[in-house]
């Protein structure tokens, strides 16, 4: 196989793009990793998105064309690298990391049918993927929550809040 990859879900504040930044270090330290590297942060399959600061939702079935183009985008890659033939693993080879890709649609169209996405995700079984489910300790949610904009969590007096 010419392709392999990770697909890193979770909820918010779960480490995600952390793990994300951590692979894309690894990966380009690493003398024997391939050459080939395509990583999608989450903003390139979300369902909610910031455009020129309006959010803008995707419609069910804008998701999963989204989608579609996501996965049928690696399927040329791996399929440009498998015609040029035989070599060296790491300068055929194709690497890829999703930030955040399938579940959300799970999630957020919940009562629809789910045969297209499952043909989404058995395509991406079928280039390699690895799912990877980060998750929050009940104990500590809070703490994650707050750690990301400390500035916002600060406790104010009503005379400080007027």
């Amino acid at each position: 196989m010419h392709i392999r990859g990770i697909i890193l879900e979770g909820y918010s504040n779960a480490g995600k793009t952390s793990v994300l930044k951590a692979i894309k270090r690894y990966q380009s330290q690493e003398e024997s990793s391939e050459r080939s590297v395509v990583i999608l942060g989450e903003h390139y399959s979300q369902i909610l998105n910031n455009k020129h600061g309006e959010y803008v939702s995707l419609t069910r079935e804008g998701h999963i064309e989204l989608l579609k183009e996501r996965v049928e985008m690696l399927k040329k890659l791996n399929g440009w690298a498998i015609q040029l033939g035989p070599a060296s693993r790491g300068s055929r080879g194709l690497f890829y990391v999703l930030e955040r890709f399938h579940l959300n649609h799970r999630a957020a169209f919940v009562d629809s049918d789910l045969d297209e996405i499952n043909k989404i995700e058995e395509q991406l079984e079928s280039l390699g993927a690895k799912c990877i489910l980060l998750t929050i300790s009940p104990e500590v949610v809070e703490e994650r929550i707050k750690s990301r904009q400390p500035e916002e969590w600060i406790y104010k007096t009503e005379e400080e809040v007027r």
